[in-house]
């Protein structure tokens, strides 16, 4: 029974990393088509920011599933990998977020203000390439994390969310976007098979998923207005 759980969890992680990968490259080809159509400045320049993460994120699980193919894939060896990703499509995802929550605002976002996101957000992941790669204590490594992260979350909710409560389209996409993020400080906690799952999944939802919502919102496909 052990060794049919272990396999279905291999397999588990192997469909994983080739559902990632397809979804990211998917998502390319829909914000890029979708961002030569619009005549929106502001949106493109969101929806161009999308496809630059996919395809970024694509890559590297694209990576991933050639050395899973070729039977080279080490999951503890991927750390690096993923860092790589993250330190490239954090700062463009966030990017994205700040633009989305601004964009009734009418104008742009100060650069003070995605500068302290970014130091935040950077001191967040060196943290945790740091514990994970075992050059510091992992859980010290985490809690340095996770209060970077946590005062980013809180930075973000101050400067667009508290003024503006009854905004239900920025009160959802923020209140999604902190959740599943703080998954990927849950994810670090766990074994090298459990973790690499979570992330997967996470990656697809971060990325993929909330690419898909803003083609669907800019593409007006969907509407939070009455």
């Amino acid at each position: 029974m052990q060794m049919l759980n272990l396999q279905i969890t291999d397999n588990l992680i192997e469909k994983s990393f080739l559902f990632s990968y397809l979804a990211l490259f998917g998502l390319t080809l829909i914000t890029f088509i979708e961002a030569l159509k619009t005549e929106n400045v502001r949106i493109r320049h969101i929806l161009n920011l999308e496809t630059s993460v996919s395809l970024v994120a694509g890559f590297i699980y694209g990576i991933f599933y050639d050395m899973l193919q070729k039977k080279t894939l080490q999951l503890d060896k991927v750390t690096e990998f993923r860092y790589m990703d993250w330190a490239i499509t954090t700062p463009m995802l966030l990017l994205v977020l700040l633009l989305f929550l601004n964009f009734d605002n009418r104008r742009e976002v100060h650069f003070s203000v995605y500068f302290t996101v970014l130091l935040l957000n950077y001191t967040m992941l060196i943290a945790g390439f740091l514990g994970e790669t075992k050059t510091i204590d992992k859980n010290k490594a985490g809690a340095v994390g996770f209060i970077a992260y946590f005062a980013m979350i809180a930075f973000i909710w101050y400067l667009f969310i508290h003024n503006n409560p009854r905004n239900t389209k920025n009160n959802l996409v923020f209140t999604v976007f902190a959740i599943v993020w703080s998954f990927y400080g849950i994810a670090y906690y766990t074994d090298v098979k459990t973790k690499n799952l979570i992330y997967n999944t996470l990656d697809v939802i971060s990325k993929a998923m909330f690419g898909i919502f803003i083609w669907l919102y800019y593409g007006k496909v969907i509407s939070f207005s009455q």
